[in-house]
C-alpha cells in the first residue's frame, strides 16, 4: 500500500513548469523520483530552473510557446525521443490580469 500513489519512474509534463507554482511542483516531483519536464516560453527561465534543479532529482526545462501548433508539436516531439509516453501533464501555465472578469480586454485574455 505504501507505493499506491508512488510517482517513482513515471513522466510529468508541467506547463509553465520553470517559475512559482509550476518550479516548486517541479521540484517536488523530482524528488519523489519523477522524470519532470518543464516547459516555457522564456530560454532564460528554463536555464535558471535547470540550474536551481540540478541535483534535485530528473528535471529537464524546455522552451517552447503552448499557444501554438509549432510549440506543442515541439513538446510532443521531445517527449517522444526521450520517452515515448507520458504519464502526467500538469497545465499550470497562466497569466494574471488585475482587471475584474468583467472588464479583461480581449487582449489581454489572449495572453
Amino acid at each position: 500500500m505504501t507505493n499506491l500513489f508512488s510517482i517513482e519512474g513515471k513522466s510529468v509534463l508541467i506547463t509553465g513548469g520553470t517559475a512559482g507554482i509550476g518550479l516548486m511542483l517541479a521540484r517536488g516531483l523530482a524528488e519523489a523520483g519523477a522524470r519532470v519536464y518543464g516547459v516555457s516560453r522564456s530560454a532564460a527561465a528554463c536555464e535558471a530552473a535547470e540550474a536551481e534543479l540540478r541535483g534535485v532529482g530528473h528535471y529537464v526545462a524546455f522552451p517552447a510557446d503552448i499557444t501554438t501548433e509549432q510549440g506543442r508539436e515541439a513538446i510532443v516531439n521531445l517527449l517522444n525521443e526521450r520517452e515515448g509516453s507520458l504519464d502526467v501533464l500538469m497545465n499550470n501555465a497562466g497569466m494574471l490580469s488585475e482587471e475584474p472578469m468583467g472588464e479583461v480586454t480581449e487582449e489581454a485574455w489572449d495572453a
